[in-house]
């Protein structure tokens, strides 16, 4: 289960069958990307941060199997000096 690769529960259900963890915010980014990867064909990320939610959307993306780019903020934290074009003509190339 994603959790165990996370390192990182949000939600304990306790149930007549045992105890169920997981995290809520892997559930809702795997939903999100799986609906814009059926919308959009050739969907490339730019992921802007590197915390735990950052975590959740690397591994959410590549069981997806879709493409990702990284920018941790704190070493772009002017994000006006990032060039986005450069990952979409990337993205629109595939």
């Amino acid at each position: 289960p994603i959790v165990r690769e996370l390192g990182a529960i949000n939600t304990i259900s306790f149930t007549p069958n045992g105890n169920f963890a997981t995290n809520t915010d892997a559930v809702a980014v795997e939903e999100i990307l799986t609906r814009y990867k059926t919308e959009y064909k050739n969907i490339h990320l730019v992921l802007l941060g590197a915390g735990v939610m950052a975590r959740v959307t690397m591994l959410v993306a590549k069981k997806l199997k879709l493409e990702l780019v990284q920018l941790p903020r704190h070493s772009t934290s002017d994000l006006a000096q990032v060039d986005l074009n450069q990952y979409r003509k990337a993205s629109a190339q595939n």
